[in-house]
């Protein structure tokens, strides 16, 4: 008698103990369909030097998912720092001009792949005018001296 209310508990335990880790694991899901990485600017205008913050929202995020992200820049116009973490769904990223150019900035979801694309335009102008022998400089203090 004492071996069948031993094997009836064990039986029950592990029932309960199967219920209860199916109700754990559906509960923390998360729904990577609804998720979605957007920017608050599509594109950026700088001239070289200038700086600019852009700011970055995962969408409809979820308790469990993670927010770490990679930045990637192809370009050599522009340099960007590293991700700062403002909140658990923002994510600011400064963009520094470096040359005049056209280049676009990756940012992704390391969990689930999201991404967003920043168009990054760079203006940079010349200090100098050449024309035969006769050599105009440029600058922002000083006039034009041909």
């Amino acid at each position: 008698m004492a071996k069948v209310i031993r094997n009836v508990f064990i039986s029950f335990c592990g029932i309960f103990a199967f219920f209860f880790a199916g109700f754990f694991f559906a509960g923390c899901g998360v729904d990577y369909s609804k998720i979605q990485l957007s920017s608050d600017q599509t594109s950026v205008e700088l001239e070289v030097g200038e700086s600019v913050d852009i700011n970055f929202k995962i969408e409809n995020y979820q308790d469990g998912f993670s927010n770490k992200v990679s930045v990637e820049n192809e370009s050599s116009i522009f340099s960007c720092s590293a991700p700062i973490y403002v909140a658990k769904d923002q994510i600011r990223i400064t963009v520094t001009a470096v040359a005049g150019g056209n280049g676009v900035l990756n940012v992704k979801t390391l969990e689930a792949g999201k991404s967003c694309s920043v168009d990054v335009a760079v203006n940079q102008y010349s200090k100098t005018l050449e024309s035969g022998n006769d050599t105009l400089y440029v600058s922002d203090n000083t006039e034009f001296v041909p």
